[in-house]
């Protein structure tokens, strides 16, 4: 995170993302991303004593959850043109990442992982529906492959797939 001032804003990054190149946003600029992520960093450390959440004034946390959430899929591309060499996607997930911790997460985003944590999968099915649904699947690549061997073997040892 020390590097963050070493951007040069030259937009090399906004040509790589998907995002900038449909929309045609600032907002949706790698770049600005970074930045959007350094002021709460900076101001989190370095401009408080451990500030309280309603205390960071200067940080709009609205457009930092709807830019770092919905802007970003994270593809690395935007890190891989960067002529300066910053990961840029690791600073958004890091910033993602921070206002997870503060309970900001996008709604969607938090009830899938509750459901995955209280119900094993983000799904919420049961085991005993998980194993229909493989058993079904089994039976689809069976069919596609004209292949009764083809299988998917669920806490089979050795086995040469995992399916989570």
């Amino acid at each position: 995170m020390s590097n963050f001032s070493t951007c040069v804003h030259c937009g090399l990054c906004a040509r790589s993302c998907h995002y900038y190149l449909s929309e045609q946003e600032p907002s949706s600029v790698p770049g600005y991303k970074l930045a959007l992520v350094k002021k709460l960093y900076e101001e989190f450390f370095f401009n408080s004593e451990h500030l309280e959440l309603k205390r960071l004034k200067s940080v709009k946390f609205d457009e930092l959850v709807e830019v770092l959430f919905g802007r970003c899929t994270l593809c690395g591309r935007c890190s891989l043109l960067c002529p300066m060499g910053l990961n840029i996607s690791k600073a958004i997930r890091i910033g993602r990442g921070f206002l997870a911790s503060l309970g900001l997460a996008p709604d969607g985003l938090s009830s899938t992982v509750r459901t995955a944590h209280e119900k094993g999968n983000n799904m919420g099915i049961s085991g005993e529906d998980w194993l229909d649904t493989v058993s079904w699947l089994q039976s689809e690549l069976q069919e596609e492959l004209q292949d009764k061997k083809a299988t998917l073997p669920v806490d089979e040892k050795g086995a040469g797939c995992y399916i989570l």
